[in-house]
């Protein structure tokens, strides 16, 4: 039978860890409260301390003999030497004791929680379940003071420089995840990483302060043609369906300098100098379908490379600009001048009770010219009406006045391309006839005209216009008679195919018909050239045959 205890006297007071330079075995792992990732890496030497603590004490009866045997023996822990409570206790039911020595394993039996040594503590035993005897302070350990410098900890807390630390947690809660290194690579599979901010909701959060700069990078050679940074939504390589990118895209460099592309909408690229859209899904060759913006501060629509300040270039087939506007200004567009003033006024719908489309060009604010594509409320003819300095309608051109005919007012008419009257006549065999022919009217065909025969016909209709170069100043017809159809100068000033076979022609001279086929000659029978005259000469022929200038004026 064991002898009574007087007490218990702890040899070592100043041991805390034991550590081992070895790799730790299977029940050890197990055991282990530090993350298996972390206890042991095969590629990168590790210092692995222990979880136990290691306790030897001395224990006497009431005599001062030492004690043989086994005994019951229970530890707790504090951190204050007299109060409480407790922070950590386990019990040894069956300690074996020769010679009064004992040793234990702390921490075997219930495994020190995370943080337990951070800060003060003292450890209280009892034997027997008898009273605690006075509590012993822990102390550092040769290995405890390096761990402040700890080369290659598997797990450093609160390390302050950490070169090849597999875990590095400076948070008050240690992080479940950890870092791995594969070569001069370093991984983390889970948990989340803040830089500045604490605690984080994200996969990684930044926080660089007012003054500094959240991220900076820098990279790459010579050429600038590589990817600067590239952040995926899903997928990565050939997968771009969702993508931030950056690059330099310089020296040749076909990179763009930033990218973003949404899969299925489209994507916003610096490239070449040019700040672009467009809907293509793929960050590939960029299509029609796109919006550019270049250094020179050219906008393209549908065009890569504009021409001009604006430049739209439109697919066959579809609308290459649309306007439209609310109900209330019908789709209204305005031009200014530099001074402020609208010059040009567009509107989509003149007013809510006229339809058509109205376009107002003006001076300096002064209405000189509009275009209606609607004449008024009801009638459906188009209208241009060109106004003098007091916005007076000196000009108008009406499509259609209600009766389906349209109608030109002006107070005068001044015709530059030409110098006589004309009308469309058909002739034989419908071919018109040659320019300054003389020619009368067709007795066989009712409304046609035929080449002059004889001289003195009274038939004499007038010329054919177009001789000479001196083309047709005005142009009447109902339309009926084709574009082949002879001209025939009525009133005006034509060039005419004269003979001299009845004398010189002097300018003032009377003309006839001639006996030559389309000629006219002067008229010296005052009887016969009643009713036969076409007009009078203008410039003289002395002899032979020749053009002459005359003022057609039938008799």
């Amino acid at each position: 039978m064991m002898r009574p205890l007087r007490r218990l006297a702890p040899l070592a007071l100043l041991l805390v860890a034991v550590p081992s330079f070895a790799t730790p075995t299977p029940g050890d792992a197990e055991n282990s409260p530090f993350p298996a990732e972390s206890r042991a890496d095969d590629r990168v030497p590790v210092l692995f301390v222990a979880p136990n603590i290691p306790f030897q004490g001395l224990l006497r009866d009431t005599g001062g003999n030492p004690v043989t045997g086994t005994v019951k023996l229970h530890f707790q822990m504090y951190d204050d030497p007299i109060n409480v409570p407790v922070i950590w206790s386990e019990t040894h039911a069956t300690v074996d004791v020769d010679e009064g020595l004992f040793r234990v394993e702390l921490g075997s039996i219930t495994p020190f929680p995370a943080g337990l040594f951070n800060g003060d503590r003292w450890l209280g035993i009892s034997v027997e379940g008898e009273p605690e005897l006075p509590r012993v302070q822990f102390l550092s350990a040769p290995f405890a003071l390096q761990a402040g410098d700890a080369d290659h900890a598997a797990t450093a807390d609160f390390a302050t420089e950490a070169n090849h630390a597999l875990t590095a947690d400076v948070a008050t809660t240690s992080d479940d995840g950890d870092w791995i290194q594969n070569g001069s690579d370093l991984h983390h599979l889970n948990g989340r990483v803040g830089i500045g901010r604490i605690p984080t909701t994200g996969k990684l959060e930044i926080d660089g302060g007012s003054t500094e700069p959240w991220i900076l990078a820098q990279g790459g050679g010579s050429t600038f043609t590589q990817i600067g940074m590239r952040l995926y939504d899903t997928g990565i390589g050939a997968n771009n369906e969702n993508v931030l990118e950056f690059a330099h895209g310089g020296n040749g460099g076909a990179a763009p300098i930033a990218r973003l592309v949404s899969k299925n909408e489209g994507s916003f690229s610096l490239n070449g100098g040019s700040l672009r859209l467009e809907a293509a899904s793929a960050p590939g060759a960029f299509n029609t379908n796109q919006l550019v913006l270049t250094r020179a501060m050219r906008i393209g629509v549908g065009t890569a490379t504009p021409a001009q300040l604006l430049d739209v270039a439109g697919t066959t087939g579809t609308q290459h600009l649309r306007i439209t506007g609310p109900s209330t200004s019908w789709g209204t567009q305005v031009i200014e001048s530099t001074s402020g003033a609208t010059n040009v006024e567009v509107r989509g719908q003149f007013s809510s009770t006229n339809t058509g489309a109205w376009m107002s060009l003006r001076d300096n604010g002064s209405e000189r010219i509009s275009f209606a594509a609607r004449n008024g409320d009801t009638n459906i003819g188009g209208l241009i009406d060109v106004k003098n300095g007091s916005a007076i309608p000196t000009v108008r051109i009406v499509g259609d006045t209600g009766t389906g005919k349209g109608r030109i007012t002006t107070p005068v008419i001044e015709i530059t391309g030409g110098a006589d009257l004309v009308e469309p006549f058909p002739t034989a065999g419908d071919r018109p006839l040659e320019p300054g022919t003389v020619v009368c009217i067709d007795p066989a065909r009712p409304g046609h005209l035929e080449a002059s025969r004889r001289a003195y016909d009274r038939r004499v209709a007038g010329v054919v216009s177009g001789a000479g170069g001196l083309a047709p100043g005005i142009r009447m017809g109902d339309g009926d008679v084709n574009d082949d159809a002879t001209l025939l100068a009525m009133v005006g000033r034509v060039w005419v195919k004269c003979t001299a076979e009845n004398g010189p022609i002097a300018p003032g001279d009377l003309l006839t018909t001639s006996g030559r086929t389309g000629h006219a000659m002067r008229a010296d029978d005052t009887r016969r050239s009643a009713g036969a005259a076409l007009g009078k000469a203008m410039s003289a022929l002395d002899e032979g045959e020749g053009l002459v200038m005359v003022l057609v004026n039938l008799q």
